[in-house]
């Protein structure tokens, strides 16, 4: 059985050399269509740079306009309307809000204190039931 496939294998070498065979996605595909046409997503510009908004994550409300934002336009905004000393920074604290944090610790030791908290978002009254 061994030697007949040998045979085989050296007769095709020597005649022609084999063509490989198609795997299933080396098929033609012409005019079929693997998958479905992919949807138009919506584009979303940020109203400060007017450039498009590529992760949905960063979108932030700005709060004169009410149009949609990058964040990082947003804390740049932030950083020239308030005038910042060399330890403060703006964070971002959660629930729409940004804080101007000061560094009062030491090497050994780390200390926040929130100097201001910015409501930049407004939040949304809950129901009561």
């Amino acid at each position: 059985m061994r030697n007949n496939r040998n045979n085989r294998n050296n007769h095709n070498s020597k005649s022609q050399s084999r063509q490989p065979r198609k795997r299933h996605y080396q098929q033609n595909t012409q005019n079929k269509r693997r998958f479905p046409p992919r949807k138009k997503k919506n584009i979303v510009k940020c109203c400060l740079c007017n450039k498009i908004i590529s992760d949905i994550n960063t979108i932030i409300n700005e709060k004169n306009l009410n149009k949609p934002a990058h964040f990082d336009c947003i804390l740049n905004q932030l950083k020239k309307e308030y005038k910042l000393t060399p330890r403060e920074k703006i964070y971002y604290l959660g629930g729409g809000s940004f804080g101007i944090v000061q560094d009062r610790g030491s090497k050994s030791q780390i200390r926040f204190f929130i100097r201001k908290r910015i409501e930049y978002e407004k939040r949304l009254k809950e129901v009561e039931n």
